[in-house]
C-alpha cells in the first residue's frame, strides 16, 4: 500500500467530518475551543489501548498545535468522586474506561446511531466537529487531525500557573510594615495544591467538569455539608461525617493547628511571640517525650515573625486536608488569611468535638 503523509491525509479528515450546531447541545457549550475530546459510542479495546500506550506522544502532537488532547479514561473517577464529595460511597458500576461511552450516550442521545464508534470532538466557531478515528493508521490519523485543527494563536498561559503579586509596602508608614512570615504566608499557602485538585481544575478550565458531574456525579449538584472535626483524647484528628477520615499531622504542625483552633478570631503573625508559651504547652501534651532543648528551639522558630517556620507548618496543615478532598471544602479547615490580617481557621466551632482536650 502506498504511504500517505499526514499532510496528504488532511483531505480525508475534511471529507469524513461530521458537524452539528452547538445550540443543540447545552452540555458542550462551555467546552474550551482548545480541547480535543475523545469519545466513543461503545468501548473499543484496540483504540483505547493505542491511546493509553501512546498518550504522551499524542498529547505532545496536539500541544505543538496549541490544542489539548483530553482522554477521560485517564482520570481515576472513583478518586475524583470521593475527593469532590467525601460522603460518597464506592460506586462499583462506574469504570473509568466506560466514561467516554457514558458521556457520549448522555450528550448525543437520539443522534447516537449516526455517530462513528470512536471519534474526536472539537468545537470551532460554535460548530461541533466530529472526526471518526481511522482504525487503519492511528498514528497518521492523530497527526493529520492535529494539523487540520491547528489553532491560529500560538501562545497561551500555562495551566495551573499561579502568580503571587503583592502591593508595595510603604517603608515610612509603620502601620503598613509587615513581618517576613506575614509577607510570605499567602505565597506558601497558595502553593499547596493536590494532584486530584489539579485534575478537577483542569476539567473545569476546559468546560468538562459540569458534563462529568451531570452524567456520573448527580450527587455533586449540591455542595456536601461540612463534616464535624473530632479531636480524641490522644490528640488524633478525625472527620466523622467524611467516612471518619483521619487527618495526619506531625506534632509541631498539629500543635499549630490546635493553637489556631483555640482562637476563632484569628492570630496576627507579628504577635506570635505572645503565644510562645501556650504553643509549647500544647506541643508537650501531644509529644511529651521529645528533647526539651529541641522543643524550645522549634517553638521559638515557629513564633518568630522573621522566620518562615510558621508558614511551613500552615502549608503542612493545608496539604493534610487537600490529600482527601477539594479546596472548596478544605479551606474551611486549614489556616487562611490575607497579608496584614489575622490568620484563622474559619470552621464553625460548633462543628468541633473534643476542644476540651487541647
Amino acid at each position: 500500500m502506498e504511504y500517505k503523509s499526514p499532510v496528504s491525509n488532511l483531505s480525508q479528515i475534511q471529507n469524513n467530518l461530521l458537524q452539528f450546531s452547538i445550540e443543540q447541545f447545552v452540555e458542550l457549550q462551555n467546552l474550551s475551543s482548545s480541547s480535543v475530546l475523545f469519545l466513543e459510542t461503545h468501548y473499543n479495546k484496540e483504540i483505547n489501548n493505542y491511546i493509553t500506550n501512546n498518550y504522551t506522544h499524542i498529547t505532545k502532537q496536539y500541544r505543538n498545535c496549541d490544542l489539548d488532547f483530553i482522554y477521560l479514561p485517564l482520570y481515576n473517577l472513583q478518586n475524583i468522586l470521593s475527593y469532590a464529595n467525601p460522603q460518597i460511597e464506592y460506586v462499583s458500576h462506574i469504570s473509568s474506561f466506560l466514561i467516554s461511552t457514558i458521556i457520549t450516550e448522555h450528550i448525543f442521545k437520539c443522534y447516537i446511531k449516526s455517530l462513528p464508534n470512536a471519534f474526536l470532538l472539537i468545537i470551532k466557531d460554535n460548530i461541533i466537529n466530529i472526526s471518526p478515528i481511522n482504525p487503519q493508521r492511528y498514528e497518521v490519523f492523530f497527526t493529520a487531525h492535529s494539523l487540520f485543527f491547528r489553532r491560529q494563536q500560538h501562545s497561551r498561559p500555562p495551566l495551573f500557573c499561579k502568580q503571587f503579586l503583592f502591593g508595595p509596602i510603604d517603608d515610612d508608614d509603620e502601620k503598613h510594615q509587615q513581618t517576613y512570615a506575614d509577607n510570605q504566608f499567602e505565597n506558601n499557602i497558595e502553593y499547596i495544591v493536590s494532584e486530584i485538585d489539579k485534575h478537577i481544575t483542569y476539567l473545569k478550565d476546559h468546560g468538562l467538569w459540569m458534563i462529568i458531574s451531570n452524567v456520573v456525579m448527580p450527587m455533586l449538584e449540591q455542595k456536601p455539608p461540612l463534616s464535624r472535626l473530632q479531636i480524641t483524647t490522644d490528640y488524633k484528628i478525625f472527620l466523622p461525617d467524611y467516612k471518619n477520615i483521619e487527618i495526619k499531622l506531625h506534632p509541631l504542625a498539629k500543635a499549630v493547628f490546635f493553637l489556631f483552633l483555640k482562637y476563632p478570631q484569628g492570630i496576627m503573625l507579628k504577635e506570635l511571640p505572645d503565644y510562645h508559651d501556650e504553643l509549647r504547652t500544647i506541643y508537650l501534651h501531644i509529644s511529651p517525650r521529645e528533647n526539651i532543648e529541641k522543643i524550645n528551639l522549634s517553638i521559638s522558630k515557629i513564633t518568630d515573625p522573621t522566620e518562615n517556620s510558621i508558614n511551613e507548618k500552615c502549608s503542612m496543615i493545608k496539604k493534610a486536608f487537600l490529600e482527601h478532598f477539594t479546596d472548596d471544602l478544605a479551606k474551611n479547615y486549614y489556616i487562611t488569611g490575607t497579608r496584614g490580617t489575622p490568620k484563622r481557621i474559619t470552621l464553625n466551632r460548633n462543628l468541633i468535638l473534643g476542644m476540651e482536650f487541647i
